[in-house]
Formats: structure tokens, sequence, C-alpha cells
């Protein structure tokens, strides 16, 4: 408590008590309430002035960060332009971080910024990554139209087909996704499984497998087998002739791709990246043989 005492004059007192009818605002520090005098006259005609502590003003504190919504790659995947469209923009690795910024309907797919710095987006298979968000993302605008159809009961039949196109496909752990019209043939309906971590595409009225996808897309360093591109293509013609019989490739045009170590094989009606082409057959293989991709578009 600060006391301020001095002896005045008749006049001066006068002048002080009218000038102190009202309260007596001293400074103080920002974030305070201003301090305020009390006056008291003594019996000795001596005047008092007490300086209240000042109180201090509690800050108001209003919350309104956004949760950050972030995804970690749990392998080396490719980060696609599209959630149905798997053209390839960027290759990711383990470990990668990118900010989860939207889903597809039914949380397949998530829609992220590239890892890599540029200010652009992509989609990811939800399974090949870990989410790490305290609220749901909410539904990408170009995604509103891929409506989750109701899931039907794996067919023994379909299993048998996903055995055959991959004997090294081990069929103990499966999950039906979904039922759905495939994103590369508009009229076609298929079953979607998800066996292992890669994915296959059925169409249940021929038991054809009509598109695979791996979890992996970078060759694996421990692999001591390396493949040239044109003994890879052979594979690749290989794979086509066993699920296409008959299937005649010299009539259609041919593109070769290549990200790092893996190895892209499409063929086309008409002439690549010309207006009217249609890709209507894809192989992916990594440079050890391992099989990346394949998508059987023909009609």
């Amino acid at each position: 408590m600060k006391k301020i005492i001095f002896v005045p004059t008749l006049v001066s007192l006068l002048f002080i008590l009218t000038a102190c009818q009202s309260t007596i605002s001293f400074g103080s520090d920002p974030g305070t309430q201003p301090a305020t005098a009390q006056l008291t006259l003594t019996p000795d005609a001596k005047l008092i002035i007490e300086t209240a502590k000042p109180v201090p003003i509690q800050p108001t504190v209003t919350l309104s960060a956004v949760p950050e919504a972030y995804i970690i790659f749990n392998s080396s995947i490719a980060v696609s332009s599209d959630p149905t469209v798997r053209s390839l923009l960027v290759i990711s690795k383990a470990g990668d971080k990118a900010q989860a910024i939207g889903q597809t309907p039914a949380g397949d797919w998530i829609k992220i910024i590239y890892p890599i710095g540029l200010n652009e987006t992509g989609w990811v298979p939800a399974r090949s990554v870990t989410l790490y968000s305290s609220t749901p993302l909410p539904i990408a605008p170009e995604a509103q139209r891929l409506t989750v159809a109701p899931t039907v009961l794996a067919d023994p039949q379909e299993l048998a087909a996903i055995q055959k196109f991959n004997p090294n496909e081990t069929i103990g752990k499966y999950r039906l996704e979904k039922s759905t019209i495939d994103s590369n043939l508009p009229n076609l309906k298929v079953d979607v499984f998800q066996i292992n971590n890669a994915l296959y595409v059925l169409d249940p009225g021929t038991n054809r497998v009509v598109e695979y996808e791996a979890n992996q897309t970078t060759a694996s360093s421990e692999s001591s087998k390396k493949y040239t591109s044109d003994q890879l293509k052979q594979i690749a013609i290989q794979l086509v002739d066993a699920q296409v019989p008959g299937i005649n490739l010299d009539k259609y045009s041919f593109e070769l791709g290549q990200k790092i170590d893996n190895y892209f094989f499409m063929w086309f009606v008409g002439q690549p990246d010309q207006p009217g082409s249609l890709r209507v057959m894809y192989v992916g293989y990594q440079s050890d043989g391992t099989l990346l991709g394949y998508i059987n578009a023909l009609p």
C-alpha cells in the first residue's frame, strides 16, 4: 500500500477537494484495470491519498484452431490424379508425411497435398497409409458422385479366379470391399477385393480379373534378380495372353513408361496422348519381376 502525505494550504485544499469529487485514475501496466485513489481527511487536516493495488484483467481466450489431418505412407506407393483413374503423378516412399484434405464417400481413397513440397493435390489408397485426424475427413467435391454400393458375399469362383491370376497370392486373409461400377469400363459392374493389402477387381459375370494393384511400387533392394525392360515386356505379354486368350496385341499402339525401377507397359486404341485414344491394357512390373498393376479395359 503506497501512501503520499502532505499538508496543504486552505486554498490548495479546496482546489484538491473540488477536483477529486470523482475517482482519480493513475497510469497502470497494460492488461490491468486502472488504479483508483481514495481520499481521507484526517482530524489534523492532513490529506492522505491511498492507492489501491491494481487488479489484473484476465485475458479472454478463444479456441478456434482447426485440427490438422495428415497421413503417413506405410510403404512406397504412387500418388494418383484421381481416386478412380490410376494415372501416376509421383512416387512416395515409406515414412513420407502429407496433409490430408478429403476422402471418397467410402473412405477408401484419401486426397492429399503432395509430400514433396509442390502445391498440388493427389489421391492415395487409404489401405496404403495411416491417417491421423481428430475429426472425419470431408468428402472431396469431385468424389461426391462415387457412392458406396452394397457389399455382396464373396463367391468361391471369384476367389479361385484370383488364385489363378496370381498363384503366389494366399487367400487366407481377404475382404470384399464393395460392388460398384468399374472406373475403366463404365458399363461393367465389378466386385472389389482386398487380399493381403493388394487390390483385385473382378467381373462377376466372367470371373476374370480386370484390375490388380499391389501395395508396393518400388523394387526391393534385397532382391538380386533384375530384369531388363525387354524381358519384363515379354513377361507382361505372357500375363495378358493368359488372361485374354487369343488377344492380338500387335493391332494396338504400345507405350513404355518408367518411374525409378518400375516399368509400365501400355497398349492403346489409337496413338497414346492423342485425342480419342483409349488405353485398353496396362501391366506394371518392378525390375525384380514383382507385379505392380494390371488393368484390362478391353470392352
